[in-house]
């Protein structure tokens, strides 16, 4: 009986692993969740159950759950101007994937604390 859980727990990961490595495909991809769900022909839900079990593991809880000030203006060329509390101010593209811009604020969170 202990078998069949150890083997059942191994293949949870092996599952768990496969996923996570679609995810991380996915957030190269620079597409949306449903557009990548819909080229990879993936269930939405199960990649959205796994891109929550994927960011609990991945994302630092005390960096992921503060709050940083941040002020976003528009540009007349089509960009964004984030301004973050720290004095840091960016120009992006207004067509960033917001899965990239939140990385990026995460990111730049982390540098300045």
């Amino acid at each position: 009986m202990e078998q069949s859980s150890i083997q059942a727990r191994n293949e949870q990961a092996s599952k768990r692993a496969a996923w996570f490595k679609l995810i991380e495909d996915f957030n190269s991809s620079g597409l949306s969740q449903v557009d990548y769900c819909r080229q990879h022909t993936i269930n939405k839900d199960h990649f959205a159950y796994y891109l929550s079990r994927w960011r609990l593991k991945t994302t630092d809880v005390n960096k992921s759950t503060a709050f940083v000030e941040l002020q976003i203006t528009e540009s007349a060329d089509n960009k964004w101007i984030l301004k973050i509390a720290s004095g840091v101010s960016l120009e992006i593209p207004q067509n960033i994937p917001m899965h990239q811009l939140a990385e990026l604020v995460l990111s730049l969170r982390a540098k300045s604390c």
